[in-house]
């Protein structure tokens, strides 16, 4: 997704290394909204870790589109490691690699969204399916 303007925050580009000559060309994000929100209405529940922040660009980005916000579940991997773990660290990266779940390229929206999706089974598991009777899912948007 071409962020608007195609401009960036130095941090971000430190923390995925996407920078703007990579999305020069590539969709904004009105077309990417409109390829995948039939999607996001008809998924039971959405899956993010960190959903807050997630959750917030989305909302910016719709709110600066002028586009109808929806209703949909999201579940915060997050939030749910914090409550059924006693780690020191809840990140993503560390999670995985505490669980063995491997990893690609940390940071990259399909790799992290494959690795938070098996974060979020072994959260189901572990919880003995409770996590959805426990307020992990909250409304977006």
């Amino acid at each position: 997704v071409r962020p608007y303007r195609n401009l960036y925050n130095c941090m971000n580009v430190k923390i995925h290394g996407i920078r703007p000559e990579d999305t020069a060309n590539a969709p904004d994000f009105p077309e990417v909204w409109a390829e995948m929100v039939n999607y996001i209405l008809e998924c039971p529940v959405l899956v993010a870790h960190n959903s807050v922040f997630d959750m917030g660009c989305i909302r910016s980005s719709l709110t600066m589109f002028g586009i109808e916000k929806p209703e949909a579940r999201v579940f915060c991997s997050l939030r749910a490691a914090r409550h059924l773990y006693d780690f020191s660290c809840n990140k993503l990266d560390y999670l995985c690699k505490v669980f063995d779940i491997p990893q690609r390229t940390h940071h990259r929206a399909g790799d992290d969204a494959e690795v938070c999706a098996r974060l979020f089974l072994r959260e189901i598991r572990d919880s003995g399916g409770a996590m959805f009777d426990m307020n992990y899912c909250v409304s977006m948007l």
